[in-house]
């Protein structure tokens, strides 16, 4: 009969096979928190019947309390806990993998299983990858796909050098062939770097059993592949990418603004700036030469958990790594080398590339699989792991209301030039169950469309004309008041947010060629804006047309002037520029 025991395994290798298929196809943080919850209560049920829990002693339980603190001094409290990749709540669910990992996943042939398991879905994901480069369909942001491929790639070599079976060494070669082919359609350098890495600790570890002789042809064979990978990934030309890679922010951008922002306060250089508010230091601290635009994460991953968590944060993390290879090294066993590789490897690709989520997901079960291995057990008593259980549901609750928003959000978003009444509605519930500035945002911008459109189309062939004017009129105040209203309440809820005020400042300039002059708010709203984004060009563009429609001529030009200075590739600026000059 199946146990509890038995079904979590299973669940977690099933886990291992859909998560890298879910990236293709559906949102890995909704598939994420139905999994830990079908995980947490099967925990609970066995922890009832044994009446006792264990967790090991680690220091990510440290992580986890400055994670807390940085999310309650973040800039947006709601986008800290619920909202974003790097949130508190994401944070939460990754430490209950690390704990579910290391109590269900501890014989050596259970974590082979959930390899295999992810292996088998990556194969999965790299024939539809091919498939679509052959008949010329591009998925975006496939760049976590391929770093597990290049991962799955150094599995499958490191079971070709160490196995012995015909029926595995097939499999393997197999799995290589497609894994290669992979990494060649999509070009991702970074992939072929992990892959090189891998292909090293093969080769050192072959000849280690060797006593570092090169006669064995497996030895030379693991640095023949070593040399191979580790060719193509620091050699620009000799492959090129049919996919888009950017990083957005260049490390050095990413530098300059991350220290800018742990240096701006105290609590900023020790708990960070927040949980998902790299785009406020982003606004901020961004340079001349880059265009405003939201940006959610610095270029590397350590640099985000050091503005998310400060200095005290990415030390905890840190210090978790290393404790793992201070493991490694004093206990260097079959069982233990391929989970370190992995972990060790998942680290690099935080220093290399940005965070993403399904490879901080297999960071945390491989260290939570290496921490059962040799951590210390700590008895948790059942009524205080329903406690954490029933604070774990209510977060979920708010997350998969967030979801719901976001999805809410995206369709208006979608729909509102086909209909517009329909779309706002659905803004209306978005911004009802989840209260965040960026709906507030776009509500506004919906009943200022729909307060224009009757505006532009106020005439009627019908007899009760007059009348049927008023009605337009007062719908169009009531629309524009609304609108007014909606645009002020972002700004309340997330008065950090310089998209916000700008929004804000678009509403009360719309909304003076409708009813009534605002120049003046919109004026003050831009001055927001631009303290929160000093950057921002688009601002002292907004400013200057506001000048301009004051007939203030050259107040207009020295905003003009400013905005092209930040930005002087703008030729329409240029040229606005010049006719005001000599006007």
């Amino acid at each position: 009969m199946l146990n509890v025991k038995d079904l979590s395994k299973y669940i977690f290798f099933i886990f291992g096979f859909i998560s890298p298929i879910a990236l293709l196809f559906f949102n890995i943080k909704l598939f994420l928190v139905i999994f830990v919850l079908l995980i947490f209560i099967l925990q609970l049920i066995e922890s009832f019947e044994t009446k006792e829990f264990f967790v090991k002693k680690n220091i990510l339980i440290y992580f986890l309390f400055v994670s807390f603190l940085s999310a309650i001094f973040s800039q947006n409290i709601y986008l800290s806990f619920v909202g974003s990749i790097d949130s508190f709540f994401i944070i939460f669910s990754l430490f209950l993998l690390f704990i579910f990992s290391g109590n269900i996943l501890k014989k050596k042939e259970d974590v082979n299983l959930f390899i295999s398991s992810i292996c088998f879905g990556l194969i999965v994901d790299s024939i539809v990858i091919i498939a679509s480069f052959i008949v010329g369909k591009y998925y975006s942001s496939i760049e976590p796909i391929i770093i597990l491929v290049a991962l799955a790639l150094g599995i499958s070599l490191y079971q070709l050098i160490f196995k012995k079976r015909k029926i595995e060494l097939t499999i393997n070669v197999i799995f290589s062939f497609i894994f290669i082919c992979v990494l060649f359609v999509t070009g991702f350098k970074i992939a072929w770097f992990v892959a090189s890495l891998f292909a090293f600790f093969i080769f050192w570890k072959k000849t280690q059993e060797q006593d570092f002789s090169f006669k064995d042809r497996k030895v030379l064979l693991s640095l023949i592949v070593f040399i191979f990978l580790f060719i193509i990934s620091i050699f620009p030309n000799l492959i090129s990418s049919s996919f888009d890679f950017n990083k957005s922010l260049s490390t050095q951008d990413s530098l300059n603004i991350v220290s800018k922002s742990i240096t701006h306060n105290v609590k900023n250089f020790i708990f960070g700036a927040g949980p998902g508010t790299f785009n406020y230091n982003y606004a901020l601290y961004f340079n001349k030469a880059l265009i405003p635009m939201t940006v959610d994460q610095p270029a590397l991953g350590l640099l985000t958990i050091l503005s998310d968590f400060g200095v005290l944060g990415l030390l905890i993390f840190i210090i978790c790594i290393l404790k793992t290879i201070k493991y490694f090294l004093k206990n260097d066993s079959e069982k233990d080398n391929i989970i370190f590789i992995l972990i060790f490897l998942l680290f690099i690709s935080l220093l290399v590339w940005k965070i993403e989520m399904i490879t901080l997901i297999l960071l945390f079960i491989f260290l939570g699989i290496y921490e059962g291995f040799h951590g210390k057990d700590l008895k948790i008593n059942f009524k205080v792991l329903s406690g954490v259980a029933i604070i774990y549901l209510i977060m979920s609750i708010a997350f998969f209301m967030y979801l719901f928003s976001e999805e809410l959000s995206r369709k208006a978003a979608n729909e509102y030039k086909d209909n517009i009444d329909q779309a706002i509605v659905k803004m209306e519930k978005a911004s009802s169950l989840f209260n965040v500035s960026d709906y507030y945002v776009g509500l506004s911008q919906l009943y200022l469309l729909k307060a224009t459109d009757i505006f532009n189309n106020n005439w009627t062939l019908s007899e009760h004309f007059e009348t049927q004017k008023q009605e337009n009129k007062k719908l169009i105040e009531g629309l524009v008041s609304k609108s007014e209203v909606t645009a002020e309440r972002a700004t309340i809820i997330d008065p950090h947010n310089f998209i916000a005020w700008q929004n804000l400042a678009l509403i009360y300039e719309n909304t003076s060629f409708i009813i009534n002059n605002n120049n003046e708010k919109a004026l003050d709203a831009l001055n927001r804006a631009i303290e929160l984004s000093p950057n921002n060009y688009l601002a002292y563009i907004a400013k200057g047309r506001i000048y301009e429609e004051l007939k203030e001529k050259e107040l207009a030009l020295e905003e003009y002037k400013k905005a092209f200075s930040i930005y002087p590739q703008d030729k329409e600026l240029e040229e606005k520029i010049e006719v005001l000059t000599n006007f």
